[in-house]
């Protein structure tokens, strides 16, 4: 059963028994509310304020009926189309809240394209249950006619929630709008509770936010020309910094904190001929002991490297053809890289191959591994038998904004990124692209391989140019 088949069927519920209610003490005001619910719902519908008002009084008279209370699970309230109450769940395993994306913005009513990014141009983050978006984080749109220099000055980009929940870290810079580059970037943490209200608590010099797995720590790579450093900035406001793992690298192009703490995976990238990048996958101690070298191809890296929930191994993604070399003019052919994801034993030991493909994301039990492969669709290995899923592609619903256009121009579908699971490890989640206008919706898809994937979140104007688009927030049992 889809979420939008559930949410018809406890409407048509809600409405069947609210009479029932009038002798029990439900107050009249909840009641007619539940008779105001639409005799149809919208498959594609954007959440609005007055349709979640709705569903939350009905499922107060849910609650009221059965005698039971909504549950509560670390400050979130769990509506009706959100998954199980946490307190149910025997795996361990943290629950789903709220899902965070950062949405690029060409004028102030998108997302609802169609309209094309401007690399470095503003963008913000949106909240957003799984039935659409909710709120944006810090300032709201403007209304029609009203200035919108102030709305598109900022960016906003790389969310992570914190892993108890609790906490949203990311990247904010202002932008001149005038010239259309960003300046100088800044981390942001900020404390979120369960109805999506925020707090900034912390704003340090930095970048996209990796936490540790306490929580109380936020590592980010902060490059430059001649000093490229790992930050380390705390919840308490301390901040520190780890040297790179040698003095050759030019670049840090990503950062991973080890499950148990101790360690970073960074992937660098120098350039020994001046010209052609190489990368390599480093285990950085955080108690600035040596690092140690766990691959060195002599080709690009590209990507976040991905641990597996063990610690024993890291995946991540590997060009198997270098760049070019110049020639004696210094022009050298196009680059057309080969992407493999590799998995190496963080013990040491040669890289294996897992396909061709990038992204690659562990399950939460650390048995199965997905990402998008070397033919643009997502699969999901079994680590442990090979066996493989492939996620059905994903068509863009007739009637929308953009299916015309992207029938006649497109492929009619939306197109995968790499994808990340949820933390219930139960879903996939990631973005598609229309590729045509470069507008995108956020979808979400079982690792069976066994229903299409349905959007979560209104189409937008993609925020793609990374790989840390979006974050979807645990919810940990009460103590």
């Amino acid at each position: 059963m889809t979420e939008h088949e559930l949410e018809l069927r406890l409407r048509d519920w809600y409405r069947d028994h609210v009479d029932t209610l009038a002798g029990d003490g439900s107050p009249a005001e909840m009641r007619s509310r539940v008779l105001e619910i639409p005799s149809r719902l919208p498959v594609a519908s954007r959440a609005t304020e007055p349709r979640r008002l709705i569903l939350l009084a009905a499922a107060m008279l849910m609650a009221l009926l059965v005698g039971g209370a909504i549950a509560i699970g670390a400050g979130l309230l769990r509506l009706p189309w959100l998954p199980d109450d946490p307190t149910e769940r025997s795996d361990g395993l943290p629950g789903n809240g709220w899902i965070v994306y950062s949405a690029a913005l060409t004028s102030w009513n998108t997302p609802g394209g169609p309209a094309v990014e401007t690399p470095g141009g503003p963008a913000r983050l949106i909240l957003t249950a799984p039935d659409g978006a909710v709120q944006f984080i810090g300032d709201q749109p403007p209304g029609p006619g009203e200035p919108t220099d102030e709305w598109l000055s900022v960016r906003q980009r790389c969310p992570a929630f914190s892993p108890d929940g609790s906490h949203l870290a990311f990247a904010e810079q202002a932008v001149d709008v005038s010239q259309g580059f960003p300046i100088p970037v800044d981390m942001v943490i900020a404390g979120i509770n369960g109805q999506g209200t925020w707090e900034e608590t912390l704003r340090v010099r930095g970048g996209c936010p990796v936490w540790s797995p306490d929580g109380q720590l936020v590592a980010f790579a902060r490059s430059g020309a001649d000093r490229p450093l790992i930050g380390i900035a705390g919840l308490d406001g301390t901040t520190d910094r780890l040297a790179r793992p040698d003095g050759e690298a030019l670049l840090i192009t990503a950062v991973a904190w080890s499950p148990d703490g101790s360690a970073l995976a960074v992937v660098d990238s120098r350039y020994p001929n001046g010209f052609s990048a190489e990368g390599r996958l480093w285990l950085v101690p955080v108690d600035g002991s040596d690092p140690t070298l766990l691959h060195e191809g002599h080709t690009p890296l590209d990507g976040i490297p991905a641990w597996s929930p063990d610690g024993n191994r890291i995946a991540f993604t590997a060009s198997a053809t270098p760049e070019p070399t110049p020639n004696d003019e210094g022009v050298a052919a196009p680059f057309e890289p080969d992407w493999r994801v590799l998995v190496v034993a963080t013990g040491g030991g040669v890289a294996e191959e897992v396909g061709p493909g990038v992204g690659p994301a562990w399950s939460p039990q650390g048995d199965r591994l997905a990402y998008l492969d070397g033919a643009g669709r997502i699969t999901v290995v079994d680590i442990v038998t090979d066996a493989r899923r492939i996620i059905p592609d994903a068509p863009i619903p007739p009637g929308t904004e953009l299916s015309d256009y992207n029938n006649e121009g497109g492929g009619g579908i939306w197109r995968p990124h790499p994808p990340r699971w949820s933390p219930d490890g139960k879903r996939l989640l990631f973005v598609g692209t229309d590729g045509t206008w470069g507008t995108s919706v956020l979808l979400s898809a079982s690792p069976e391989g066994d229903e299409v994937p349905v959007a979560v979140s209104q189409t937008w104007v993609a925020e793609w140019l990374g790989d840390a688009m979006f974050s979807w927030q645990p919810v940990l049992d009460e103590p």
